[in-house]
């Protein structure tokens, strides 16, 4: 009696228990729940194309992204704050592509190519920083009204100008840093615009190398050309292992335009006199689509 008692005890309270109990009805494995909300946005980098100062977005040529760059960065905008950032750099299987999930609606889409060491900082759109050092640069930015799954290739337009120093007699062995100091350009770009926007102070120092002593050699340096300045003051300064001048030249008026190459050619460490005047005269390459101001000092 005992015992049928004890069992009847425990058969109510495993009822009680199956009661309280919802009922298990297992995982939902469908795609909708397993997938990212949002619309999906897939962006392709398929040409980087030179194009033409005067006819924006003609393309002259193209080349493939990994060829001339070798970091890209999107950056996603909305109402003027950036949503999301994608950093990818030639390591990644897949650069050149991006693939983004975003809730249904309108952004401004900003894309960068360049090298570097370090990825740029694009908080606000107006105001791009690259800490990694400036280089040839190329540039996409487009307002998108996204309601379903988008791809889309791109296209992109070359931003900077670079001002090449061609030297024609042999670089002496205590030369052992090539300094040199610009203004009039920048190194913070406008996303927006895909100009330069701030008053910079830029100075890059190239290592003399064994292997460049004795030899004549080209140097290049980049800005972003500002909507209020066409030229550039460059200061080019030879030092020695103590940091001692050696020689310094200092050319004024050096015209730059995004997609040019401003190049002086001459022999710079002899006295060859003031460069202030220095000649001027352009025409186009044919070998990579860079329009070439070709000046001697």
């Amino acid at each position: 009696m005992r015992k049928q008692l004890y069992s009847l005890i425990l058969l109510c309270c495993c009822l009680l228990l199956f009661s309280c109990q919802k009922a298990y009805v297992g995982d939902d494995d469908s795609e909708e729940v397993r997938k990212e909300s949002g619309v999906n946005l897939r962006l392709s980098i398929v040409r980087l194309g030179d194009a033409d100062f005067e006819k924006s977005y003609e393309v002259l040529r193209s080349a493939d992204v990994t060829t001339l760059c070798n970091r890209v960065s999107v950056a996603v905008y909305r109402d003027g704050t950036r949503v999301k950032q994608v950093n990818q750099t030639t390591s990644d299987q897949d650069f050149g592509k991006i693939q983004l999930t975003l809730p249904a609606g309108k952004y401004k889409i900003l894309i960068l190519a360049y090298s570097g060491s370090k990825s740029a900082t694009m908080t606000d759109a107006e105001k791009v920083c690259f800490s990694g050092g400036m280089s040839d640069t190329f540039w996409y930015c487009k307002d998108i009204d996204l309601e379903s799954d988008t791809s889309e290739d791109i296209t992109m337009k070359r931003i900077v100008a670079m001002f090449r120093l061609s030297l024609t007699d042999a670089m002496p062995k205590n030369v052992k840093t090539l300094k040199f100091a610009y203004t009039g350009g920048s190194s913070t770009l406008n996303g927006v615009t895909g100009l330069g926007c701030v008053n910079s102070r830029q100075s890059v120092e190239f290592a003399i190398t064994s292997d460049m002593v004795g030899k004549a050699n080209d140097f290049d340096i980049y800005t972003f050309p500002k909507p209020d300045s066409q030229t550039l003051k460059v200061t080019v300064t030879a030092l020695d292992a103590s940091d001692n001048q050696l020689i310094q030249h200092i050319f004024n008026g050096v015209e730059i335009q995004c997609n040019m190459i401003t190049k002086y050619t001459g022999a710079f460490f002899s006295d060859v006199g003031s460069c202030a005047n220095a000649s001027y005269s352009g025409r186009l390459l044919t070998n990579d689509e860079w329009r070439l101001s070709d000046n001697t000092f």
